[in-house]
């Protein structure tokens, strides 16, 4: 497989994220992606609070989106979550998705490098 240098993945909210499903749950701060990335674009107001959107020089799509950790998601169930103010400035490690429609093994290897703190918990493709 061809490693991709750094910047050949870049922020991309223009790029088109329909038909993306989960490939890897990680494990990173929230705050850190905010201040890599700015603030993330407005999720679905309901499942996820927020979402970013990279492309790469081969013209793949990637989100790295919260889902169902916040008051959004558990407001009716009773549910003690935080808000998703309070989500995007945790410095703790949260669980987040990344999706595609192709293998996420490069851009989460990147991710990585750019976010620093960082856990892998589970690379679904590879799942049985």
């Amino acid at each position: 497989m061809n490693t991709l240098p750094d910047n050949s993945f870049r922020l991309d909210p223009s790029a088109n994220s329909s038909v993306t499903s989960l490939k890897v749950i990680v494990e990173l701060p929230p705050s850190r992606l905010v201040a890599l990335f700015g603030s993330p674009d407005p999720g679905d107001n309901y499942q996820v609070s927020g979402h970013y959107t990279f492309t790469n020089d081969r013209g793949e799509v990637f989100t790295v989106y919260e889902s169902r950790s916040t008051s959004l998601y558990w407001k009716n169930e009773g549910v003690k979550a935080p808000t998703p103010e309070e989500f995007w400035r945790s410095n703790d490690l949260e669980e987040m998705g990344i999706g595609g429609r192709t293998d996420a093994t490069e851009f989460t290897k990147w991710l990585v490098r750019q976010v620093g703190e960082c856990r892998i918990a589970v690379y679904l493709d590879r799942v049985a």
